[in-house]
């Protein structure tokens, strides 16, 4: 009876979590298929594009903070200083868009010709580089709806039933001229419901603690690493392929990274329940391998299940053999990565190893060499995708190596 009260005690705690990420991850895939259906693949690709380069200006400007700096938010938080607490998201709010905005008045610009795309890109990072930060103040503190409420997955969502509305009143506007609009409307829902924390981190900046800008940016460069990597994996082909090969191709590959985000998903699902215990557990390392025993068979159902759906739109959509090799390549590498289950939330959001470090500046490095040594062959979207995806994978067989290698107690 012990276990099944356990189970339970588990399903009470991470469901609602589950719900929220089911929600906000299939936002994109969702907004995914809008686009494509309403205007090509070639608009989806240049829409990706567009907002990998936007993701990754963001991802710079947080400065991996989103695993450092709301420790002290939730230090602050947990001993009743709502006050201090609101100080301190407000100052990091105020640093994410400084150095956001400094790095999107160079890249953006000399990415885009288009005015409705330069426009687009600084919306969506002006916007987010607050929103992202006061969801993350949330989520430290356990307020989970909360922090889903204002996500990037819940705005695709938003967007994409504006665009099916325009639709189906027969209107096709220019699609970056629909989205900052979104952007614009979604903004100014936040500014009414979700900004009470940041108001009061603003009345109360003058009596700020006043931590120094170098000192913030050496304790947080460590965990831009693992940020940086997390980019890598879900956008970082995008960019490469946006920079370098067709809209067309690029939305090819773009595509190929939601069908890995769906796996993602079901890793999340996973992870919701199996993180708690092992992190429980008096062995950390014995109690991973024990669960990583469990990939194996949703590593195999996931192989199948991809494999008849790839195959299935591939005859539905009539596309190319490339399409349907390329998105299998992004099937099978997500198999791969539901085998090594939780491995990056036991070893390296809460570990914080030097050497997991380590290997994630040799992924970010590897990956963007590696493809730029494929596009050098002029192989294409295929080769590319492949050497990618390869150079990623052997990259996660490394860093769960040297993670098994370490010394880790209860944490």
């Amino acid at each position: 009876m012990s276990g099944l009260k356990r189970i339970e005690s588990l399903v009470k705690r991470f469901g609602s979590i589950t719900l929220l990420r089911a929600f906000s991850a299939t936002g994109l895939i969702l907004f995914s298929s809008v686009i494509t259906w309403l205007y090509g693949m070639d608009s989806f690709g240049q829409v990706s594009f567009a907002i990998s380069i936007a993701n990754l200006i963001l991802v710079i400007g947080r400065y991996g903070s989103e695993y450092s700096f709301f420790g002290r938010y939730f230090d602050l938080s947990s001993q009743g200083e709502t006050d201090k607490a609101a100080r301190v998201l407000f100052e990091k709010c105020r640093l994410s868009l400084i150095l956001s905005l400094s790095l999107a008045i160079v890249v953006v610009p000399l990415s885009f010709s288009s005015i409705e795309i330069i426009v687009f890109c600084f919306l969506y990072i002006v916007g987010f580089a607050i929103i992202q930060m006061v969801s993350l103040s949330h989520r430290v503190i356990k307020e989970f709806y909360r922090s889903y409420l204002f996500e990037a997955g819940v705005f695709f969502v938003f967007s994409s039933l504006i665009f099916l509305l325009l639709a189906l009143s027969g209107n096709t506007n220019d699609v970056f001229v629909v989205l900052s609009a979104c952007l614009l409307a979604y903004f100014c829902l936040f500014s009414l419901f979700g900004n009470k924390k940041l108001l009061q981190g603003f009345k109360l900046s003058d009596e700020s603690e006043g931590i120094k800008l170098s000192q913030s940016l050496k304790q947080d460069s460590k965990f831009l690493a693992f940020t940086l990597s997390e980019y890598v994996l879900f956008w970082g082909i995008i960019l490469i392929s946006g920079y370098t090969l067709s809209e067309y191709d690029t939305g090819v590959i773009a595509w190929g990274g939601r069908i890995f985000q769906l796996f993602v998903f079901i890793l999340a699902i996973r992870n919701s329940v199996q993180v708690p215990e092992i992190l429980a557990s008096n062995d950390i390392k014995q109690s991973y391998l024990k669960v990583r025993k469990d990939g194996v068979p949703l590593s195999v159902a996931g192989l199948i299940v991809s494999s008849l759906a790839v195959v299935g739109v591939y005859v539905v959509a009539d596309l190319d053999s490339n399409t349907l090799v390329i998105w299998s390549l992004f099937a099978l590498a997500a198999c791969v990565r539901l085998y090594f289950g939780p491995v990056y939330h036991i070893f390296v959001k809460f570990s914080a190893d030097k050497q997991v470090y380590t290997n994630c500046v040799l992924t970010v490095l590897v990956c963007v060499l590696c493809s730029g040594l494929a596009l050098s062959l002029s192989t294409g979207a295929l080769g590319l995708a492949a050497c990618y995806l390869v150079t990623w994978l052997v990259s996660l067989i490394y860093a769960d190596s040297q993670s098994l290698g370490g010394h880790y107690g209860r944490v």
